[in-house]
């Protein structure tokens, strides 16, 4: 996948094959590794940084993570989200965003050719918007 940032993802997903839950981005300067990384426990980030003192080592750090129950704490936020008639973190449109990744992702395979998405004008709950520019 191409962003328009320039960033590219090379990522492989399977229905057949034995089940992995890592994670691993890579970059000139660094690299992070989750692995499990969509677990339900047992979560540990990786992450390693160009030495300083010698480039071609890595300065490597890791964290676990708490578990609490995700379930639960979706049932919670949930239920807020009803009573206080907020969106959730999660709502139906980034569902349905996916799902046209999955589709183009499908249509690559069969075409043959990369397949360009119109850009999404909605931010997600993450994301905020970029910095106004001075000037």
């Amino acid at each position: 996948m191409r962003f328009p940032s320039g960033f590219q993802a090379h990522c492989t997903s399977h229905y057949s094959t034995h089940e992995t839950k890592d994670l691993r981005l890579m970059g000139t300067d660094g690299w992070a590794s989750m692995d499990p990384g969509f677990a339900y426990s047992g979560l540990r980030l990786r992450v390693g940084l160009k030495s300083k003192s010698f480039p071609k080592a890595n300065d490597t750090v890791e964290r676990g993570f708490s578990q609490p129950s995700q379930f639960a704490r979706e049932m919670d936020h949930f239920s807020r989200c009803v009573q206080e008639n907020v969106i959730p973190h999660t709502p139906g449109e980034e569902g349905l965003a996916d799902m046209r990744i999955i589709e183009a992702l499908y249509r690559s395979a069969r075409e043959g050719k990369a397949v360009k998405l119109e850009a999404v004008k909605k931010l997600d709950a993450f994301r905020s918007p970029p910095p106004k520019e001075e000037g």
